[in-house]
């Protein structure tokens, strides 16, 4: 028996560039303050062994969002006091902070709530 990896999304880490009407390149974390809790939440996030995610993805199918960017757009909301997912899944869209964890990825309110469900939340320490 060969057992396959799951391939998560290419998740582009928060120093993506954003390009504005093809003649500016702007780098959006250049935005978002040194000191801000989101650039913690991120550090947080990048240092945890999330090996254990893995198991919960099957190895066919298409390419799920990568656990760790879903892991810190759900902390980082629930450290604002944000709970619902259709409110999570608005602030991908419009929101600096949720849009540099994400790195662009917009994952919708449903696969917000099945990751946040499907997940018993226990982090190795």
């Amino acid at each position: 028996i060969v057992l396959l990896k799951a391939i998560f999304m290419l998740y582009r880490l928060p120093e993506c560039e954003r390009v504005c009407s093809g003649i500016c390149t702007q780098r959006i974390d250049a935005d978002i303050a040194e000191n801000d809790p989101v650039r913690m939440v991120n550090a947080l996030v990048e240092s945890l062994n999330l090996e254990s995610f893995r198991k919960l993805y099957k190895e066919c199918g298409r390419s799920p969002y990568h656990p760790r960017m879903m892991l810190k757009v759900i902390l980082y909301a629930y450290m604002n006091n944000i709970y619902s997912c259709r409110k999570i899944e608005s602030l991908l869209h419009r929101d600096i902070h949720y849009i540099w964890l994400a790195g662009y990825e917009k994952p919708d309110f449903i696969t917000i709530n099945r990751f946040r469900n499907t997940n018993d939340w226990t982090l190795p320490a």
